[in-house]
């Protein structure tokens, strides 16, 4: 729990600040990166970044991280950190268009963190952990949502 707390009073702060729905999904996961003390290196994801860009949110990744399918046209604007270490780091936050789409996005968020869970066996290694550390860390996973942002 002592590893959650600062991120949750992250997610807290960062969703009192887009209650007027006009913050950035980057702007708002930058802020939960900082508030994280131990993070490891890892690349964000935007749709705010230009098309061009290799750190543009595409939907190719969308599909292939949160099942979300190519042609799903629900989300307004995105971010995702992915971690770039050995350490199973990740945040997101997606502003959707709509009610119907907060409820698919957050189908498709707890589907991610069910998927690895499931993997715990094959990705712990991976990760430099034991099968015990990876649960645990994971444990602390959840989904967040505030309006229209689902995180």
């Amino acid at each position: 729990m002592k590893r959650i707390l600062p991120i949750i009073i992250a997610v807290i702060i960062v969703f009192s600040s887009c209650a007027s729905e006009k913050a950035s999904p980057k702007e708002a996961l930058l802020k939960i990166c900082e508030a994280e003390a131990r993070l490891p290196a890892g690349t964000i994801y935007s749709t705010d970044n230009d098309e061009g860009s290799p750190e543009f949110l595409r939907a190719e990744l969308l599909a292939v991280a949160y099942g979300i399918p190519l042609d799903f046209s629900g989300i307004e604007k995105g971010a995702i950190r992915l971690s770039g270490a050995r350490h199973p780091a990740e945040f997101a936050i997606f502003l959707c268009k709509d009610e119907k789409s907060v409820t698919d996005v957050i189908g498709f968020c707890n589907q991610r963190i069910r998927d690895l869970q499931k993997n715990t066996v094959s990705s712990a290694p991976l990760c430099g952990m034991s099968q015990e550390e990876y649960d645990k860390y994971l444990s602390g996973a959840f989904v967040a949502v505030s309006g229209r942002y689902v995180a």
